[in-house]
């Protein structure tokens, strides 16, 4: 399961042009991480990991899931 959403922001004024992602996946050991990329268009960007015990968890809907230490 996957559950992606990409966002970009341009703005030529103020020379802006970055992009936001937000990623779930599941590793082979059955824990769930959240995936956040963002940077500016067009360069590799940043990513940032967390886990998760549950899916649920991830979206904040699974009080019993809570994030825990790798």
């Amino acid at each position: 399961m996957s559950a992606v959403q990409l966002r970009r922001l341009v703005d030529p004024a103020q020379d802006m042009a970055r992009f936001y992602l937000l990623d779930v996946q599941q590793d082979l050991f059955g824990q769930w991480w959240l995936v956040r990329e963002f940077g500016r268009i067009g360069s590799p960007g940043r990513v940032m990991q967390k886990p998760y015990r549950t899916v649920g968890s991830t979206f904040g809907i699974d009080p019993s899931g809570m994030p825990h230490a790798a």
